[in-house]
């Protein structure tokens, strides 16, 4: 598929079954419905083809983009070229196990039967006519009858797969002696069910109720892990107990990604993508983009944490999916307050804590937001070189809790091979240690009394530097806090009109926004 790369500046932003009774009857009679028509026209919405979408679509404006629909309710963005013709991106944020609006098909539906189903415009099937060619009954009813049995004796029967009954036990006598008698009796795997004698002294049977999910001494197995499975045994209770380790698994988890160099000319890597059988596949052919990897860095001190807490929300669905919606960009997350010393912070509070390193895998992002501890802090100025300096490689602080890093991931931010490299931080204060705001040398609100000394600006800028990263600040005050982040945004050799975004009045949605049009520019 042919790759466009639109630049665009971006202006600073400031502001199983259940049981039934029935009278006794045939064993494994054919069910009898009126004929049901299954022709029907529907009107559906036209969907892409199997290859992708439309080759040499003409546009008119050019530069232009915009989002449109694809595949199984999912988007994709589409931008006009100077030939004037659109240029599509890969379809993303598909349903999983949905349908393609307007595909028409012959499914499963009633009691084994079959009939047609269209997908609707929310990717969900919907039937079209009736169902028909329907068995006897729902897989999983029990009932207890005399068919076929003497006179006075009854058996029970449990419907199959095929929505037909079998026979499960032989007939045995059946009669009582006190008409009008009720009891409870066992029935099928752990239920139970009412009897009530008759008049004829027979006994009439009641719905078996309460059943469990499988019979006591058998064995099955489950799905575990990435894409294994793990044995079954059924107790006494009629209840799977799983048993042993994993085993088979694959090699991810699906839809995780990764890029690599391998099968690829020098200099060029390739997008793979875990399948739901758990292997890797190519979903990009070679080329020279490098991914991005963004490690959201949260000051979780007082006040800031409240605020942090409060727009997790927001934060989660304007700002984490739509940068994991980016083509191969990662996500990380990782905290900081201050070092534990009566005179700069609290008990608890750590100078830095990698939470989640970074990854394609939505519900692990979040799961890593959703993490975020509140902390304390002591007085004004926060650890924030100290996180940074972590970030950019230099060795964790002993009250630092690093990153626990997958295999082949750099140390510090963990991050992937050839990935660019971005951190943002969100703050409301200046740091310990750190460039003073107004100019001049020395440093910030230095540290004092603690061992071994806490790192400062001048090593942790130069190691930032080589390491690479593109460094972000959201800042939610004025004063010293912003202009300190200023001067460290430009002594990284960053431009402060990109690299510095003011929350003093802007909202969670709109600087959310601000930072994904920026990490998307990084391309």
């Amino acid at each position: 598929m042919t790759r466009w790369l639109c630049v665009v500046v971006f202006v600073s932003l400031v502001a199983c079954g259940k049981s039934s009774v029935v009278e006794d009857g045939a064993v494994g009679g054919d069910a009898s419905m009126e004929d049901a028509s299954l022709d029907g026209g529907v009107d559906a919405a036209p969907v892409e083809p199997d290859g992708g979408p439309p080759v040499d679509e003409p546009c008119d404006e050019p530069g232009a983009v915009e989002s449109v629909a694809c595949g199984r309710c999912g988007s994709r963005t589409r931008f006009c070229t100077v030939d004037l013709v659109w240029a599509y991106g890969l379809c993303e944020g598909e349903l999983d196990g949905a349908c393609v609006p307007g595909a028409v098909e012959t499914r499963a539906c009633g009691r084994c039967g079959v009939g047609r189903a269209v997908c609707t415009d929310a990717c969900e099937w919907e039937p079209l006519g009736e169902c028909a060619d329907e068995g006897t009954c729902t897989p999983g009813d029990r009932q207890r009858t005399s068919s076929g049995c003497p006179a006075g004796e009854t058996r029970e029967v449990l419907c199959t797969d095929t929505c037909t009954f079998d026979v499960v036990e032989a007939c045995r006598p059946d009669g009582c002696t006190t008409p009008g008698a009720i009891e409870t009796v066992g029935c099928g795997m752990c239920g139970t069910r009412e009897r009530f004698c008759s008049a004829g002294g027979t006994w009439s049977y009641g719905a078996c109720t309460g059943e469990g999910v499988c019979a006591p001494g058998t064995s099955g197995e489950e799905a575990c892990g990435m894409c294994g499975t793990r044995a079954l045994r059924c107790t006494v209770a009629c209840r799977w107990e799983a048993f042993g380790a994993c085993g088979g698994e694959g090699a991810c988890a699906p839809g995780e990604t990764r890029r690599t160099s391998a099968g690829c000319p020098a200099g060029e890597t390739r997008l793979m993508r875990c399948s739901d059988t758990c292997g890797f596949v190519e979903a990009e052919a070679c080329t020279r983009r490098v991914p991005i990897d963004v490690i959201l860095l949260f000051d979780m001190t007082g006040s800031h944490a409240h605020e942090i807490t409060s727009a997790r929300t927001t934060i989660l669905s304007d700002l984490v999916g739509p940068l994991l919606a980016l083509e191969d960009v990662a996500v990380g997350v990782a905290e900081y307050a201050d070092f534990d010393h009566s005179t700069f912070g609290s008990p608890g509070d750590v100078p830095f804590r990698g939470v989640t390193p970074p990854t394609t895998t939505r519900a692990t992002a979040e799961a890593g937001v959703n993490a975020l501890s509140t902390m304390f802090g002591g007085d004004g100025p926060e650890s924030g070189v100290e996180a940074l300096a972590v970030l950019a490689g230099i060795a964790p602080h002993p009250q630092s809790v690093g990153f626990s890093c997958p295999a082949g991931r750099a140390t510090g931010g963990c991050w992937r091979s050839g990935a660019e490299r971005v951190v943002i931080v969100f703050t409301d204060a200046a740091n310990h240690n750190g460039p003073l705001p107004g100019g001049g040398a020395g440093l910030f609100s230095p540290y004092s009394g603690i061992s071994p000394a806490p790192q400062t600006w001048g090593p942790v800028r130069d190691a930032s530097r080589a390491a690479g990263l593109s460094y972000f600040a959201v800042v939610r005050q004025t004063g010293d806090a912003m202009e300190q982040h200023r001067r460290m945004i430009t002594e990284l050799e960053l431009d402060p009109a990109d690299h510095l975004v003011s929350r003093v009045s802007a909202s969670w949605s709109a600087v959310s926004a601000a930072l994904v049009e920026r990490v998307a520019a990084l391309r």
